[in-house]
């Protein structure tokens, strides 16, 4: 599972950044069933976090959404208290749909921005127990029409106030793990939202720890290859 490392900022203050490793292989293997299309981990720093295999201009950021289960009944569906349901995407990855930074410590991000826009950028959030996931696609992103700007905001993970901008849910693609496997749409007869037992909920989790064991093994024998 992902896990907190700890950093610091440039005044020193330590900030509990979350290690993201598994959760790209549950996107990896979303992004197959829903997208129809492989993505590997992206190995630029400063870049989305996924890249399409046949399309490396298409990409793929994501983030974990820090709720437990089901969205709309928890006590992240209306962060900001705006009166409705939202997804949200912080000051630090606005670079990537086209949006200037204000604070100081992602101001160096802004320079980065005339070299995306010729990218297909799609942004999705994951609960905790990773069995839902909200799409924004790459058209919405980038619409000032479909999102609201808010500034000078403080969240729980953050030890300054920063920027966001928010999502009505309306604007979002909703799917959800089903107990057999399969990622469904919430507008699927069969997709709504299905808690996981522990049984299956460890499981998913071994699985996905023997798999990024697997891709390790892959990428060692492959440099050892290299050195023959």
């Amino acid at each position: 599972m992902g896990h907190l490392k700890e950093r610091y900022d440039n005044s020193g203050n330590k900030i509990n950044q979350y290690v993201d490793r598994y959760d790209r292989i549950v996107f990896i293997e979303f992004l197959k069933q829903v997208y129809n299309k492989d993505f590997i981990m992206n190995g630029q720093k400063a870049s989305a976090d996924l890249v399409c295999k046949s399309n490396p201009n298409f990409l793929f950021e994501h983030e974990n959404g820090r709720w437990h289960s089901d969205h709309k009944n928890s006590n992240k569906s209306d962060t900001f208290g705006l009166g409705y349901q939202s997804i949200n995407m912080s000051e630090r990855k606005f670079y990537l749909v086209g949006l200037l930074a204000r604070h100081d410590k992602w101001l160096d991000r802004n320079k980065d921005i005339e070299g995306f826009r010729q990218y297909t950028i799609d942004f999705g959030r994951m609960s905790k127990r990773r069995n839902q996931i909200f799409i924004i696609r790459n058209k919405i992103l980038k619409d000032p029409k479909k999102y609201r700007r808010l500034n000078d905001e403080k969240v729980r993970n953050s030890t300054e106030p920063e920027d966001f901008i928010t999502f009505h849910i309306d604007h979002c693609e909703e799917y959800n793990l089903q107990p057999n496997g399969l990622w469904l749409p919430v507008t699927n007869p069969n997709g709504k939202y299905s808690p996981e037992t522990e049984e299956i909920q460890t499981r998913r989790i071994i699985e996905m720890k023997c798999k990024h064991a697997q891709e390790v093994l892959r990428k060692y024998k492959e440099k050892q290859k290299k050195l023959i």
